[in-house]
């Protein structure tokens, strides 16, 4: 889809997009041109597909929310990582063939999901954290999953720290997300909809 569309399907606006790409902080591949004259023409012809969309959604909303551009963008990249690739319980030896035990399974963007999910970012801080990001007294931790699974995650990681304890955990719905940009793409009947498998999601 071409930039306009992806404006439209996510509620974003050009200033918002074309200020993250000057800036570097887009969740999304910018191109080979980036910071040359005529690299905003380029971008505007560039070829967005759904998942850019969705991730752009993300984006515009967790940038209005008043969260800086930069952590947004680790937000969104390691969240929906944790949701396509999933996460294992620690500690797991994966010279060892056996299943893995999951605290939450890989999932396609665009699969069918049972239950709402969400992308979770957390602030925590443990003993001796100094040491361990060799000077802030926090550390920033991203999630993916239902909230019960990013909940179980949680509680997970702490048995591998001294006195870990969680600052802040901030959810975003991604399930939400997915639904206004699939919405959206229907009313003006993108030809990116064929991509999705017969329309799972």
């Amino acid at each position: 889809m071409r930039q306009s569309h992806l404006l439209k399907i996510t509620e974003g606006t050009r200033n918002e997009l074309d200020g993250g790409r000057r800036r570097g902080v887009l969740p999304i591949a910018q191109g080979d041109n980036f910071g040359f004259p005529d690299d905003e023409a380029v971008f505007s012809w560039a070829d967005f597909t759904l998942s850019d969309a969705l991730r752009m959604r993300v984006y515009f909303d967790l940038t209005r929310s008043g969260l800086k551009a930069q952590d947004v963008k680790s937000f969104v990249g390691n969240g929906f990582a944790r949701v396509e690739h999933g996460q294992v319980q620690r500690p797991f030896d994966f010279h060892n063939p056996g299943p893995k035990p999951w605290l939450n399974p890989p999932r396609g963007l665009f699969d069918v999901w049972e239950e709402e999910i969400w992308i979770a970012r957390e602030v925590w801080t443990c003993a001796d954290i100094e040491e361990i990001t060799k000077g802030p007294n926090f550390s920033v931790t991203w999630h993916g999953g239902t909230k019960s699974e990013i909940e179980r995650a949680v509680a997970d990681l702490k048995q591998g720290f001294d006195q870990r304890e969680t600052l802040s955990l901030q959810f975003y719905n991604l399930s939400f997300a997915r639904q206004k940009v699939l919405d959206a793409a229907r009313e003006i009947n993108l030809p990116e909809l064929d991509d999705l498998n017969g329309g799972k999601a």
